[in-house]
Parts: structure tokens; C-alpha cells; sequence
């Protein structure tokens, strides 16, 4: 649609996203990526504990308390598009923040990674990419002060920076002044910066 319209550049605001669920996380990646097959982790750890168990049958009495490797049945390394999909001829640019996490940052990622857009705005935060299975926890008082979810698996994903920092390619900072009427400033500065490529 947005190429019958003429569009030639598209904008994804994926700000305050925290994840969610990644059914349709190769369905929507092929939107934009043209390769048949994308690298995905290079592996993932977990820490062995008996709550971890429950999910993992490799885990032994004898890992608990330590950090180990995933086997490979467990991991998946790469994942496949759907060609019939993909869309030729946009730029695309993804506004990012701090809180842009879990698969919403694994999703902006591959797309920085595999060049297929530019991300703008803020950096992620420094562990936007490490998530994986939850143990749940549970209420320590009868507040809104509780700890909902521990992370067990930390993942390796293939990023442009060796420490694993997600940064935007085009760097914008949110200023709370600009904000003050109402207006989205970071927003405003992308489309400037478009139309000016334009």
C-alpha cells in the first residue's frame, strides 16, 4: 500500500515498546530483509538453578549455581524469511529509546545489523538484548513494589558493536523543553532530516 501511495521512506516508532510475544517475528522481519536466511545469536547461556529445571532437561544436580552453555537443540542460531514478502525501495528508520526492549530490541537489532534500516533516537539500555525465559517471582509485600520476573538465559545476538550496545544510527536526544507543548521533537527532527534527503 505504502508503495502504490509513492511513499519512498517509512517510520516505525517502537519507543516505549517492551516486547512481547515473537510469533510473528520472521513474518514481519521479512518485510524488510531480502536474504533467505538471518543470523539470529551466536548461542545463549543459562544459569543453572532448579527453577530452571522445570523447563530444561540437560540442566544436572551437578551445574546448579553455575552459568552454562545452551545445547544446540536449544538455541536457535539463524531463522529463515519468507522472500514472497519483502519490500523493495523504502528507507526505513526506526525511532528507538531506553525503553525499547526484550523482542522489540532483538527486532531493531537485526534490522541495524543486516542494514536494513537506520535507527533514531536514544541508545537501548546497556542489556536491552540479554532476555530470555522468565522465572516468575512472586509479591514481596502486598504493594505495587514486587519482583515480577527474573531472567535465566542470557543471549548472544549479533550486534554492530562487540559490547552488545544497540545505538542509533542518527543519534537524537529527547529534550524535555521541546516536549513541553505537546510535540514529539525527536519526530520532528527525522522527518526535517528526510525531507531535507529529499
Amino acid at each position: 500500500d505504502f508503495r502504490k501511495q509513492g511513499c519512498t521512506s517509512v517510520i516505525l516508532d517502537l519507543r516505549r515498546n517492551p516486547g512481547g510475544n515473537g510469533h510473528a517475528f520472521d513474518k514481519l522481519l521479512s518485510l524488510f530483509l531480502s536474504k533467505p536466511t538471518v543470523d539470529y545469536c551466536r548461542g545463549q547461556r543459562i544459569r543453572a538453578t532448579r527453577s530452571a529445571m522445570k523447563y530444561y532437561d540437560f540442566i544436572t544436580e551437578e551445574m546448579l549455581g553455575s552459568t552454562v552453555e545452551m545445547p544446540d537443540k536449544e538455541v536457535v542460531r539463524t531463522f529463515e524469511t519468507d522472500p514472497k514478502l519483502y519490500v523493495p525501495g523504502m528507507d526505513c528508520y526506526v525511532l528507538v529509546g531506553r525503553d525499547t526492549g526484550s523482542i522489540a530490541a532483538s527486532f531493531v537489532n537485526i534490522l541495524q545489523y543486516n542494514h536494513a534500516a537506520l535507527l533514531v533516537g536514544k541508545p537501548l539500555r546497556h542489556n536491552a538484548l540479554k532476555y530470555g525465559e522468565e522465572d516468575k517471582g512472586s509479591a514481596i509485600l502486598p504493594t505495587l513494589l514486587a519482583e515480577s520476573a527474573v531472567s535465566m538465559v542470557e543471549i548472544d545476538e549479533y550486534t554492530r558493536r562487540d559490547d552488545g550496545y544497540v545505538m542509533p544510527d542518527i543519534p537524537i536526544p529527547a529534550v524535555a523543553a521541546e516536549y513541553a507543548d505537546g510535540r514529539d521533537a525527536v519526530l520532528e527532527k527525522l522527518l526535517t532530516l528526510i525531507k531535507e534527503k529529499i
